[in-house]
């Protein structure tokens, strides 16, 4: 059952983040992500150190988003190197679109920070053209998944939004 929270001013929405963030804390670690007004948060749950936080453009759902920011912490898998996680992530994500993606190794930033960006044709649970961006941070125990993904083509304006928010991810 999904946790759906309303739209929040910027500043409740940063404290959730930070609180969120803190909740998946391994010592001296953990991920804060880019403040971006337009998103809220959607759906937030966690148990012991695994976290899930959903943040969509304010007045969007859920079932019927445009643009989904994704935080999963991951409990005890910092021990995977960033890229064979990217690789595994890659194989269940074409899974979940049917086999029909296309995978495409991703510079985030200049200073080498990696990813993907994975398109399908068709995701099975909704039918329609999806693409993702996604970004694999170890943090000592635990390794953070962060995803930026459209419903529809990336166009080169999203793409570079979603470079921009991965490479502004922090990890303290």
């Amino acid at each position: 059952m999904r946790n759906l929270i309303p739209s929040l001013p910027m500043a409740a929405l940063l404290a959730l983040l930070t609180q969120a963030a803190a909740a998946q804390s391994v010592p001296e670690r953990k991920i804060l992500l880019p403040a971006a007004d337009e998103l809220t948060v959607a759906n937030q749950q966690a148990e012991g150190r695994a976290l899930l936080l959903e943040l969509i453009p304010t007045g969007e759902t859920l079932e019927s988003w445009t643009r989904l920011v994704t935080l999963t912490n991951a409990p005890d898998l910092g021990a995977v190197p960033e890229d064979t996680a990217l690789k595994e992530f890659a194989t269940r994500y074409a899974g979940a679109c049917g086999g029909n993606s296309q995978e495409t190794p991703l510079d985030i930033d200049q200073k080498g920070m990696k990813g993907l960006r994975l398109d399908c044709s068709k995701a099975a649970d909704t039918g329609k053209l999806e693409t993702v961006f996604v970004r694999m941070i170890d943090t000592g125990a635990d390794m953070a998944i962060v995803q930026v993904a459209f419903r529809g083509l990336a166009v080169p304006s999203d793409a570079q939004w979603a470079r921009d928010y991965l490479a502004g991810v922090k990890v303290e």
